[in-house]
């Protein structure tokens, strides 16, 4: 081989090189590029998801029910949606144009509406399909990628995330000490609360419903209420309840533990009583700091009133109420004989008038049993605290909220939780100066006060003028949403706030492909849940 031969192959490895280089640039550039595209795919899903579900859920607590059943517009829909995106948005710089379709679909799966864009506030206002089931969320991204940056290509991808509106949505259970729950009541026969339940009641007036369709705790604007310290409306009772099993009133006149409460199931976490086939699990709590004088605390509740009120009360507070409560249990039953009879003698109360002046004006969707069928004595009644408790109260709601709160999907980012708050309607009052089986009467009873023909369930301030309310009659009983940023602690001035309903958790039983009885809308328990996008 010539010199002149070898000199003139010198350049091709530099052109073999050179294409080597632009092939495994071009390699890299698309390995990149199809990484970045299951990426920015996996993102907008996400985006999509969530998108749908926050828009979902605030559509789900919007509903108020009649002809015109959402109190938002389509347009306020798409704002929260695009809010959504945007907060579960991936950082994603080669972007270039985003766009959001909301749809609203019937229960067969009919499209009743779309909305592509609004201005955020809206200034147009659309309602949204009065039979909304599902509603879809459609996101569309179109990017660079760095192989299209040479082709001048932009790649789009296009997403979608449906869910279905539900009533009824199970709330999600607390992760309270595990313990035996009894059934037969609100808890039902579950091992672990549905609900958490506080020693706080709240008085059922009809007229708190009037003038919107399914009542002001159904519109969004005006749930917000004070949940204490309630304003003295009855005496000094204002809404504190003890869950004790024994009854602290009679226990006042007997000086003994004998007399039952007139409450379905007690909290037998804590003793070594058994009822109804319930027995105990022998666990003791340890008590919240600064209660029961550092002893542990049983959660049967004493009798002792000076002991409920320093130990019982906040301690169910802090754990929840564990027992049953029950809106229909009927107290005239012959399984509830041996209930009565000695060393019981649990004083029953006079049969319930229906109607009531509490069994008219409310909406259809209370669950309100007592109401219905023919004068009977159906449900629980609960003996009452006196006194101002709210800051040691307070307390121990901010450290149940802290303990098993999580953050709402209402986009405000604190810490909630949902609890049950029982609504009463009738009362009576005690005197330990009766003998047995006579010491508890009606407020409003004839020749009172009162209304003589409610047996205590129209209650004036003239009645509680001259005595007091002990006990009283659990008519319904309602979700409310409890935020920590809610409860408002300045020394010794005390404000908890709450929301009627909202609820928000786990779907339950509703998310069956056929949601069982009780899944429809309804105004005060509803949420949402993702659903194949078929």
């Amino acid at each position: 081989m010539t010199g002149e031969m070898v000199r003139g192959e010198e350049g091709q490895a530099f052109v073999i090189v050179a294409l080597a280089m632009l092939v495994l640039i071009g390699s890299i550039a698309l390995s990149v590029d199809w990484g970045y595209s299951l990426l920015t795919r996996r993102a907008a899903q996400n985006e999509a998801e969530a998108a749908a579900l926050g828009a979902g859920r605030y559509l789900a607590s919007s509903y108020v029910g009649g002809a015109s059943p959402f109190d938002v517009s389509q347009e306020k829909v798409w704002c929260e949606a695009r809010q959504r995106r945007d907060l579960s948005a991936h950082p994603a710089p080669a972007v270039r144009a985003r766009s959001l379709a909301v749809a609203f679909y019937s229960s067969s799966g009919s499209a009743l509406a779309t909305i592509s864009s609004a201005s955020c506030p809206p200034s147009a206002s659309t309602d949204v399909p009065a039979a909304t089931t599902f509603l879809r969320v459609q996101t569309d991204t179109t990017y660079s990628s760095l192989f299209g940056a040479v082709t001048s290509q932009p790649i789009r991808v296009s997403t979608a995330a449906r869910v279905r509106l539900t009533g009824g949505a199970g709330i999600r259970p607390l992760q309270l000490p595990s313990s035996q729950i009894p059934g037969a009541g609100l808890s039902g026969s579950t091992t672990t609360p549905n609900v958490a339940m506080w020693p706080l009641i709240k008085h059922f007036d009809a007229s708190d419903y009037s003038g919107l369709p399914c009542g002001q705790y159904c519109n969004t604007t005006s749930r917000r209420f004070l949940l204490f310290p309630d304003a003295p409306r009855f005496g000094t009772f204002s809404g504190l309840v003890t869950y004790a099993h024994f009854s602290p009133h009679e226990r006042s006149a007997l000086s003994a533990d004998t007399v039952h409460q007139v409450i379905t199931e007690s909290d037998y976490t804590g003793t070594n009583f058994g009822h109804h086939g319930h027995p105990s699990t022998g666990a003791v709590f340890p008590a919240a700091s600064g209660t029961c004088g550092g002893l542990p605390w049983d959660t049967i509740g004493s009798a002792d009133p000076a002991q409920a009120t320093s130990c019982d009360i906040p301690n169910w507070f802090r754990y929840g109420y564990r027992g049953s409560l029950s809106l229909g249990t009927d107290w005239n039953d012959a399984s509830w004989a041996g209930f009565e009879s000695a060393p019981r003698a649990v004083e029953l109360p006079n049969n319930l008038p229906t109607p009531r002046a509490s069994c008219g004006g409310a909406p259809s969707y209370f669950p309100m049993p007592s109401c219905t069928g023919t004068p009977s004595l159906i449900g629980d009644w609960v003996e009452t605290v006196l006194g101002d408790m709210t800051p040691l109260m307070a307390t121990q709601v901010q450290t149940f909220i802290q303990e098993y709160g999580r953050v709402a999907p209402n986009g405000r980012g604190d810490l909630a939780v949902v609890v049950h708050v029982f609504l009463w309607d009738c009362a009576q009052t005690f005197n330990a100066g009766q003998p047995a089986g006579s010491r508890w009467a009606s407020l409003g009873a004839a020749g009172d006060l009162g209304d003589g023909d409610q047996n205590g369930c129209v209650i004036t301030r003239k009645d509680t003028r001259t005595r007091s309310v002990d006990r009283v009659h659990l008519v319904s009983v309602l979700p409310v949403t409890v935020y920590l940023n809610d409860v408002l602690i300045s020394g010794p001035t005390v404000t908890v706030y709450a929301y009627w309903g909202d609820v928000f958790g786990d779907a339950g039983a509703c998310a069956l492909t056929t949601p069982p009885a009780g899944c429809d809308l309804n105004p005060l328990i509803n949420s949402a849940f993702l659903v194949s996008d078929d």
